[in-house]
């Protein structure tokens, strides 16, 4: 388990060595991917319960801003992201007309 913990770090909050290494990387991957850095910060975030490491992480000044690439959204080309959907009039059956948006 290679998480950039530091033994001065673990002196601090030997608690640690009683959480599963599963829990320890969960915890520090989802930390790392909104920019908390392990090496640098406490180890205390980590090591409180489930609840209470869900409250703490909500409160901590992390990257407010969605993740920058969704690996399971579609992958969307450029022109279909910036396409500007087209309208057609349809004539219904009862004389009135009405709007269908159509993409190419």
């Amino acid at each position: 388990m290679d998480v950039g913990v530091s033994m001065g770090q673990v002196k601090e909050s030997p608690i640690i060595l009683e959480l599963t290494t599963q829990i320890v990387l969960y915890r520090t991957q989802k930390l790392a991917s909104y920019g908390y850095d392990v090496r640098s910060g406490s180890l205390d975030v980590i090591v409180e319960t489930k609840k209470d490491f869900e409250m703490s992480y909500g409160k901590l000044p992390l990257r407010q801003q969605r993740p920058l690439f969704n690996p399971v959204a579609p992958l969307r080309s450029a022109e279909e992201a910036f396409a500007i959907p087209r309208v057609l009039a349809v004539p219904f059956d009862n004389g009135l007309s009405g709007a269908v948006e159509f993409t190419s």
